[in-house]
């Protein structure tokens, strides 16, 4: 048999690249996906076809970019896998981890509304069914924590709210 890259070794050099700090790391992952994408669609190389994995890297390397599209480009790629998972592709439902790192795009972000953007993809979050974790809401609290809004601490205060009555019910859930 041939030995060829496959979708796992696509996938690690997308998180290499992701955990890269390089100015381009984002975009260079990016490459790698839609290279994967191509090869899966238009080659039929079934061995290339991205998974949730590769979603999840590319979307970390935007999420620690500088770059001001990056949180665009994340958000752009969770709505992707959302849109291919409801057209039946099992393989890319976006989980907690995809959510969690669009939200840390947002919040590491410095435009205006950024803060904003980060609370309404943990909203979005919980309507598509995906139980956000103890880190989801930190994500949102500290994008409250680095804007500049003036009702800052306001809306941090209400994150941290809904983290309570969320391990509220988490804790009860346990307890029964």
């Amino acid at each position: 048999s041939i030995v060829k890259p496959d979708v796992v070794s696509f996938t690690s050099v997308i998180d290499t690249w992701a955990k890269s700090g390089k100015k381009n790391g984002a975009a260079k992952a990016m490459d790698l996906l839609k290279q994967m994408e191509q090869l899966y669609v238009e080659e039929g190389q079934l061995g290339m076809k991205p998974n949730v994995y590769t979603y999840s890297a590319c979307i970390n390397a935007f999420a620690k970019s500088s770059d001001s599209e990056s949180p665009v480009r994340a958000e752009a790629l969770l709505g992707d896998m959302q849109r291919a998972y409801e057209a039946g592709d099992m393989d890319v439902k976006p989980n907690v981890v995809n959510y969690n790192s669009v939200i840390n795009a947002w919040g590491r972000c410095t435009i205006d509304g950024s803060a904003e953007r980060a609370t309404e993809i943990l909203s979005t979050m919980r309507d598509e069914g995906v139980e956000p974790d103890a880190l989801s809401y930190s994500l949102v609290v500290s994008a409250w924590a680095h804007c500049q809004h003036i009702n800052a601490t306001k809306h941090a205060e209400l994150v941290l709210g809904d983290m309570e009555k969320w391990a509220t019910e988490k804790n009860r859930a346990i307890d029964e």
